[in-house]
């Protein structure tokens, strides 16, 4: 029985814990959380130029439910946001929502294991991701 941390408070999720088409693990350690976050700038973006293949790739790396894939992705996508900062294009909208998606579970799990708010990794997060100028 799975209790969704956010969302409506009567959700309730069963499902077999040997199931293997749903991937599930357990959630990182605090030490395992810090060193993530400590370890941002080493992770690298995703080098994928086909569109095609990007929304792919995205999707692949989300299902995967690893930290570092999730990392990956937000990095990759900052780099994108800054590109088209400069040009009259708009990002794609499915980068968009892979962003939003590989941010919510990254800085939900992050909170919940080191005690902080998603506001507070996502604080974290953005000054890391700054000192790399992405």
């Amino acid at each position: 029985v799975l209790k969704p941390v956010s969302g409506p408070a009567a959700a309730v999720i069963y499902t077999p814990v040997d199931n293997d088409r749903v991937p599930m693990r357990a959630l990182m350690t605090a030490p395992e959380g810090e060193s993530l976050l400590a370890r941002v700038s080493e992770i690298p973006s995703l080098a994928v130029t086909n569109e095609k293949a990007r929304r792919e790739t995205y999707r692949a790396a989300i299902t995967t439910g690893d930290p570092e894939a999730y990392v990956a992705v937000i990095k990759t996508i900052g780099g994108r946001r800054a590109d088209f900062a400069g040009t009259q294009r708009r990002l794609p909208e499915f980068e968009m929502e892979y962003d939003g998606v590989a941010r919510r579970h990254l800085y939900t799990e992050l909170s919940l294991v080191l005690g902080r708010t998603p506001e507070e990794i996502a604080g974290c997060m953005c000054d890391m991701l700054d000192q790399q100028a992405i």
